[in-house]
């Protein structure tokens, strides 16, 4: 938190140098209130605190950066807000995941929170969805949820454990983000958000299933919701895959995400070559996503600000990542990145469907081509040692 949290507070200072914006130079009052309970803690229950009010404070940040990265009138504003997006999140899923280690009713209410998301977000898909299949999804989403929430809520009131009674500050940023898109756009980014949302439930309760559950009942109840939030998230996997959403709007995705591991290159890595490649990456697809927002608006496009699963579990294992690991993690992502998008934009450059989209298509191909020989060029120059360091990479990304 300190090392992560230091680096957005600098990117934010020279941000508000750019806006004429005075900063705030300590704490709330509130803030100042709670290190002080904090401070009067020890053992479990500062453990227990600490984490608390981290997940709290993670989610109000993630839900504004969801906002402001749609909302904002000024562009650096959007591109900062939703390149702190993922960071934040990442944050907060190991903050959920340690605040559950340490307090198994943590897992209760989370996994009880988690349904009402699942129901809330099937509830709009049932009056957006246009696949068959995905309405038919978010129909069983809300008959297994509730189902689910009822054991839930019959285990809590045994083991009087307090349940939230409305979704959280992130979910409902979700719901509203969500509300923006129609056709193949919304099936795909809902069902992109269940793939999420089930993979961490069903991280959740094969936690609390394992040794590192603490009561025993808790452990029981994990058990018994396992089979099923596994089989959502599975189930959720294969339609994301089964759905093509608009040009657009996967370019304007991959473009975000080349941004972001831009930046995170540029910040995390101490050889020159990596480091160069992520500001070039954050340097060169910053206008291009001005591009994209102009026509999106021409073509009445709704662009994504969220990660795809992929993307998302790949920036979450790079952010954990150190030296030669990030590295080559780095380059081979920024390669595969560079794969998916050549592909996309050669397609659209060769189907004349729409003369601007594919004009664009067309524009953007050298310089998506330049910076996928540049990653493999990195990757070579790393030598024998990449695939013992890809390998540690995805042992951290299957850590998640």
């Amino acid at each position: 938190m300190i090392e992560h949290h230091t680096v957005v507070n600098g990117q934010i200072q020279q941000l508000a140098q750019q806006k004429s914006v005075t900063l705030p130079t300590d704490i709330t009052t509130d803030q100042a209130a709670q290190v002080t309970r904090l401070s009067a803690l020890t053992g479990l229950q500062f453990d227990r605190d600490y984490m608390w009010q981290n997940v709290i404070s993670h989610r109000l940040s993630v839900a504004d950066a969801m906002r402001q990265s749609r909302t904002s009138d000024d562009l650096n504003t959007r591109l900062f807000a939703a390149i702190s997006a993922p960071l934040l999140k990442t944050h907060l899923a190991f903050g959920e995941d340690l605040l559950q280690r340490l307090d198994p009713a943590a897992f209760v209410a989370f996994i009880y929170q988690s349904s009402l998301a699942e129901i809330e977000w099937a509830e709009l898909a049932l009056d957006r969805a246009t696949d068959e299949d995905v309405r038919r999804f978010a129909q069983s989403m809300i008959d297994e949820h509730t189902a689910a929430n009822t054991r839930i809520t019959s285990f809590s009131e045994d083991k009087e454990l307090p349940l939230p009674e409305e979704i959280n500050p992130e979910q409902q940023a979700i719901a509203e983000d969500l509300a923006r898109f129609s056709g193949a756009d919304f099936d795909r980014a809902y069902m992109d958000v269940n793939v999420v949302a089930h993979a961490k439930a069903t991280r959740a309760a094969r936690t609390q299933m394992s040794g590192e559950g603490r009561d025993v009942d808790v452990r029981g109840l994990a058990r018994s919701l396992e089979p099923e939030l596994a089989g959502h998230l599975l189930e959720s996997s294969e339609l994301a895959r089964n759905i093509t959403p608009s040009f657009l709007y996967r370019a304007g995705q991959s473009n975000l995400a080349e941004i972001r591991l831009g930046y995170l290159g540029a910040l995390r890595s101490t050889n020159a070559g990596i480091s160069g490649h992520g500001q070039r990456l954050a340097n060169e697809h910053t206008p291009v996503q001005l591009q994209i927002e102009q026509l999106a608006q021409s073509l009445n496009v709704v662009l994504p600000i969220e990660l795809s699963p992929e993307q998302l579990l790949a920036y979450g294992a790079l952010v954990r990542a150190q030296g030669q690991t990030f590295d080559a993690g780095f380059a081979a992502y920024s390669e595969r990145l560079h794969d998916e998008a050549i592909e996309r934009f050669t397609e659209e450059s060769q189907r004349p469907t729409n003369q601007q989209t594919q004009a664009f298509a067309q524009a953007q191909l050298p310089a998506l081509t330049a910076h996928r020989a540049e990653a493999r060029s990195l990757l070579s120059g790393l030598g024998g040692q990449v695939q013992t360091v890809l390998d540690q990479l995805r042992a951290l990304r299957d850590a998640l």
